[in-house]
């Protein structure tokens, strides 16, 4: 993903997919991810507080960052500079996974994120 960002327009025929190039199969593969992680840990159906715990904390805080790249990515494709918009539902299922992980180690731990009262 990073290679493909990073990679001018009139390079993006040296991607490989797969390795230097995302595919549609890799962003199957993290919705199968977040399939598995929520059949074992449902996700609550209120606002989460993040970092019930530090690898949930962690994960959070990676998912910050990745919706903070997606937005970049977006950012890209408005100035033409994105051929490929695979990337971005990459980038948002990439996130959605980090925040299933981070409710899943929180279950796995024990814990029930409280409702937020906002």
């Amino acid at each position: 993903m990073g290679a493909e960002l990073a990679t001018a327009n009139e390079n993006a025929a040296k991607l490989r997919p797969g390795i230097s190039k995302v595919t549609e199969d890799m962003v199957a593969a993290l919705e199968s991810s977040i399939d598995r992680l929520t059949a074992v840990a449902p996700l609550p159906d209120y606002f989460v507080v993040p970092g019930g715990c530090p690898v949930s904390a962690a994960l959070d805080l990676a998912r910050s960052v990745v919706r903070r790249s997606e937005r970049s990515a977006v950012a890209m494709q408005r100035e033409g500079l994105l051929p490929d918009p695979v990337v971005l539902r990459y980038l948002n299922r990439l996130s959605d996974l980090l925040f299933v992980a981070a409710r899943y180690e929180e279950k796995a731990r024990g814990l029930q994120a409280p409702p937020s009262h906002d």
